[in-house]
């Protein structure tokens, strides 16, 4: 597995989905969040609200909301979604990853399993229901 994105400032690249579709697209955005909560706590707090309720006219927060965005809608669109329907999509890998990181990043995962199971499970079972939606 490729290591997590390391510079949140070129997140809106995300090597890790760059060029992937579906479920290895999946994964990567998992796996790129989960680098981005890990290695900058305090930046991703600060992403975890929108923008929208203090700053909706702010377009400078749009762009790069947008630019932020264009590699998880591209993933999307390979399992055929678009428009509103991939951004309902969109909300479920972001949520776990965000449960899973912010959990295993607060000591929150000390059971005695590996979280990294969990960080293959949760995602392929978003993948799973993605590519069952599409059939």
């Amino acid at each position: 597995m490729q290591q997590p994105c390391s510079n949140p400032d070129r997140v809106r690249e995300l090597p890790l989905t760059a060029g992937k579709a579906a479920d290895e697209g999946i994964f990567g955005l998992t796996q790129a969040y989960r680098g981005f909560v890990k290695e900058r706590p305090g930046l991703y707090a600060a992403t975890v609200r929108s923008y929208r309720l203090s700053n909706p006219d702010d377009p400078q927060l749009a762009q790069a909301e947008g630019q932020a965005f264009e590699p998880v809608l591209a993933v999307l669109a390979s399992y055929g979604l678009s428009g509103e329907e991939a951004v309902h999509a969109a909300r479920g890998p972001r949520s776990v990853a965000h449960l899973l990181a912010t959990l295993e990043v607060e000591g929150g995962l000390g059971m005695a399993l590996d979280p990294e199971e969990s960080f293959v499970r949760l995602p392929w079972a978003i993948a799973t229901g993605l590519r069952d939606q599409r059939s």
